[in-house]
């Protein structure tokens, strides 16, 4: 038995490895295709090193490419699988910008490779990000820290009118907030004293054990639990907005209000 076992597992190796090669085969390097281009200011047209050109696999999310900017602004990805692909650009103080896109706001386009095509020429002009910052107080004029300060922005969802984040930050121990990387646009500035939770550098908000909470009403700038009877603030590219100030009134105070 054990002759005829071996002799069945020489006659079918040559199979089996056939089969695995098959499998697992890369792409042939002479199908391999290329992405290049350049990243420059929206103003003037100057050329912006290390910016950041990411490219994601949108058939594998497991592969991506990406690679910084020269000094020329140029960028040049290569060896890449045919496929199709997100393409976008990154740059601290400027908006993200995907392939596509001709408004912050548009989702962008995918990007589809087919074998040996060359893409060359990409130009993407970034839009210089603004910021929007201040500080929060409470009815003595105490600074607050650990509020969750939002910029929001109108949007429709389902055929009605929301808000959305576009971005949030917490207040540090002066009470100060500094919302940042924001695309230009028409912006609601919204309070939320949340002092269990902590949005940590990823991100994501995760909760705080160390801290009594405290009975404060979430408010709109300058001092509306609405939307509705809120200010907006309008921001140009690169426009800073300095010294919005935000009073947070206990509750019971001011009122309860809804929790929006």
């Amino acid at each position: 038995m054990k002759v005829l076992a071996m002799l069945l597992t020489l006659l079918l190796l040559p199979f089996l490895s056939t089969a695995q090669s098959s499998k697992s085969s890369p792409i042939p390097k002479k199908d391999e295709c290329i992405v290049s281009g350049m990243v420059v200011k929206l103003a003037g047209s100057e050329p912006l090193k290390n910016a950041r050109v990411q490219l994601l696999n949108q058939d594998d999310r497991a592969e991506s490419h990406s690679v910084v900017t020269d000094a020329g602004g140029r960028f040049d990805l290569r060896g890449l699988d045919p496929g199709r692909y997100c393409l976008a650009v990154h740059k601290d103080g400027f908006v993200t910008q995907a392939y596509g896109q001709k408004k912050p706001d548009d989702p962008g386009a995918i990007l589809t490779l087919r074998a040996k095509q060359e893409v060359k020429d990409l130009l993407f002009r970034l839009i210089p990000s603004a910021v929007i910052a201040g500080r929060v107080i409470n009815d003595d004029g105490d600074p607050l820290p650990w509020v969750q300060v939002s910029a929001l922005r109108e949007a429709y969802a389902a055929g009605k009118k929301t808000l959305f984040s576009e971005t949030t930050v917490p207040t540090n121990d002066l009470g100060e907030y500094r919302l940042f990387g924001l695309p230009p646009g028409r912006y609601f500035v919204r309070a939320d004293y949340k002092p269990n939770e902590r949005i940590t550098g990823r991100g994501e908000v995760e909760g705080r054990d160390d801290v009594e909470p405290r009975g404060y009403v979430p408010m709109y700038y300058p001092s509306s639990t609405e939307p509705a009877r809120a200010t907006p603030m309008t921001v140009k590219a690169g426009e800073e907005i300095p010294a919005l100030e935000v009073l947070l009134p206990r509750r019971g105070v001011h009122g309860t209000g809804p929790d929006l």
